[in-house]
């Protein structure tokens, strides 16, 4: 429902601007977070979209879905020793 009042949202405003989603699919899961993978870039096509997903979120099968819509893919990727982080890569 959210992602569909976004979509309604950008239409209509009349503005073009990246759209910033914080965990998209973090209470979806099985089929439904399948389904939305497959959906999302109809949603929002012809616009940059930013997903901050976890890694519980961004799974194998998501990212299968996706990939053929995504521009970049980054990580946050944590080391305990020095207690930083830093962006990456997706590998």
């Amino acid at each position: 429902l959210a992602l569909s009042f976004t979509a309604a949202l950008y239409s209509v405003s009349g503005y073009s601007v990246p759209v910033i989603i914080d965990t998209p699919l973090g209470r979806i899961s099985g089929i439904p977070r399948d389904n939305i993978a497959s959906s999302l870039p109809n949603y929002l096509s012809e616009t940059q979209v930013i997903m901050l997903a976890t890694d519980t979120e961004y799974t194998n099968t998501v990212r299968d879905k996706l990939k053929v819509s995504v521009g970049a893919e980054y990580k946050i990727k944590h080391d305990t020793t020095t207690k930083t982080s830093k962006v990456i890569n997706y590998d």
